[in-house]
């Protein structure tokens, strides 16, 4: 079926290079339409099938480019980088001027990545940086730049990247990136320079605060503070068991600290802790951490322990790009909230499936019965 395809789409891509007129087809707008839906599903082999047969409906109609984007991208679905870049490349050299261009170049950039070819996704993410009309667009290819760059990039490249680059959103993002890599390897000096070409005028605010962090840790030296939010309920004198558990976790924090200090050789990252008391206030959690990232030094947030304050503390967090990481937070759903959003204790859900993968699959059991309290709790 693949080499089905590939004569079709190099005879499509010939006629492509005619100079033609293009016309509305019924006939292909159906079959776009049923490869959409058939995309939407997950069935990618019937929606190639669905977009071929819109390209092919003649004379040349109206949903040709449209039909060629989504057939790169169902390539890319199926995992079929190469083909996915084949099409992309038609696209590119029949259609130039279409408004599908930034899909086309995000698309290729993706498939690259995929691939390992990890500067030519680069450069394909920087084009439609470049080229970009909408908003998101850029947004996503400015993420996979930093993602690019923090992971696969050395410190020498990514001084490379940001030497040949036209975009200054894009220096500006490589040059946070490559700052927070000369600190990590404790080039202080160096680190300190390329802050200095970075732009706060034109910079998003969480890069903002990134630089603003960095320049605190050094300014410090070697410690870093993080942020300890937890339902310590200091001003009661009742002891509950909100107050029990976030005293335990209290303690484990201060013990696993005080382990990786003794073990701490001159020269390496020191830990300070900022304990703070939430008291089980949705207001006084979102004071705490406003107050924290005011004061750019804190680099991260462990808490709250329940997952109704977790959820009122990441989204607080996850606006100001501060990272946290509730450690038994278990409701579905909370690391969903950000990218700086973590949670250490697996949800319910999970653990419902593991043990029911684990009763079938290992222990063979067929019936099963759930044990529970009428109470409520």
């Amino acid at each position: 079926m693949k080499y089905i395809f590939i004569h079709i789409w190099l005879f499509t891509s010939l006629m492509f290079s005619q100079d033609v007129d293009v016309y509305y087809s019924r006939m292909a707008e159906e079959n776009f339409l049923l490869g959409m839906r058939q995309y939407a599903q997950k069935d990618f082999k019937a929606a190639l099938q669905s977009f071929e047969q819109s390209k092919l409906s003649l004379p040349m109609n109206h949903r040709i480019t449209a039909a060629m984007i989504m057939e790169a991208k169902t390539w890319y679905a199926l995992k079929e980088y190469s083909l996915a870049i084949a099409v992309c490349d038609s696209i590119a050299v029949h259609f130039p001027g279409s408004l599908y261009m930034e899909d086309v170049v995000f698309t290729r950039g993706m498939c690259y990545y995929n691939q390992t070819f990890y500067e030519k996704a680069f450069r394909e993410m920087e084009n439609v940086v470049l080229i970009a009309q909408q908003r998101l667009n850029k947004e996503h290819s400015i993420k996979v730049i930093e993602h690019l760059a923090a992971e696969f990039f050395s410190v020498d490249q990514i001084d490379s990247l940001i030497r040949s680059s036209t975009n200054d959103d894009i220096k500006n993002v490589l040059a946070v990136v490559q700052s927070e890599r000369l600190f990590q390897i404790g080039k202080i000096d160096e680190a300190k320079s390329r802050i200095d070409t970075f732009n706060p005028a034109i910079a998003e605010q969480h890069l903002i605060f990134r630089i603003n962090r960095l320049k605190s840790r050094i300014e410090k030296g070697n410690a870093v503070r993080i942020g300890v939010l937890l339902p310590l309920l200091t001003s009661s004198t009742v002891e509950t068991r909100e107050k029990k558990i976030a005293t335990e976790v209290l303690e484990g924090i201060q013990l696993a600290v005080s382990d990786y200090e003794e073990r701490t050789v001159s020269g390496q990252v020191s830990v300070e802790l900022d304990i703070k008391d939430s008291e089980k206030d949705s207001a006084k959690i979102l004071s705490i951490i406003s107050e924290w990232s005011e004061n750019s030094n804190i680099v991260g947030i462990i808490g709250p322990v329940f997952s109704n304050e977790t959820i009122h503390a990441a989204k607080t967090a996850q606006a100001l790009s501060i990272p946290i990481i509730s450690p038994t937070a278990t409701d579905e759903g909370i690391s969903s909230i950000g990218q700086f959003v973590f949670q250490a204790n697996s949800t319910n859900g999970s653990r419902g499936k593991a043990l029911a993968q684990y009763a079938v699959h290992v222990l063979g059991a067929k019936n099963i019965a759930i044990l529970g309290s009428a109470m409520p709790l």
